[in-house]
């Protein structure tokens, strides 16, 4: 996949150091990290917005929490992160509530597809590795937005009435079927 495809390489060893090719594949990282040294901890960076607009393309679309950093620094990026937390916590403390054991696995899958498209995120707006862009979950998307509200419309139902499918009508099924057998083998 990768060795046979030359411009690959070219894309790991620029991923790697973004600075070799700053103005090619290491374009973006490059730009990213230089908000991200001239960012405060509180207001707006040293660069204005005019630098911005300029040199880091779709910067209010596709790096939405690169931009938050370069107009109200890290702590607005430290808020963020800790309300995502917050949200992805309740998401596993919900599942510790939940009867059911298949509404059980509903939630920690769902959840952790959730986990990983906002570390993927994170991942596209504070490092080098540009694999493509991604939406911010639940700000943005078009479809994948309508999917993830989808999936917590799932999570919120499970959560309410508790199961999925209920265990207990599952457990009198299996336990009625093996009465029946060992009937027949028994007599």
């Amino acid at each position: 996949f990768v060795i046979g495809h030359p411009h690959r390489i070219e894309r790991i060893k620029y991923m790697l150091n973004p600075g070799v090719d700053s103005f090619g594949y290491g374009y973006v990282p490059s730009q990213i990290s230089e908000i991200m040294q001239n960012a405060n901890f509180i207001g707006s960076s040293s660069l204005n917005l005019s630098y911005l607009t300029e040199h880091l393309p779709n910067m209010h679309t596709d790096y939405i929490l690169t931009t938050a950093l370069s107009h109200w620094g890290w702590l607005s990026i430290v808020v963020i992160l800790l309300s995502y937390g917050l949200f992805f916590t309740l998401c596993f403390m919900a599942c510790k509530k939940v009867r059911s054991q298949m509404g059980k696995f509903v939630i920690v899958a769902i959840t952790s597809c959730w986990v990983l498209q906002f570390v993927s995120y994170l991942i596209i707006n504070f490092t080098t590795l540009q694999m493509s862009t991604y939406p911010l979950l639940f700000v943005q998307g078009g479809y994948m937005r309508m999917i993830n509200l989808f999936l917590l419309g799932i999570v919120l139902s499970v959560y309410k009435i508790g199961a999925v499918q209920k265990d207990i009508a599952w457990k009198e099924t299996v336990v009625q079927k093996s009465e029946k057998t060992s009937k027949v083998f028994y007599g």
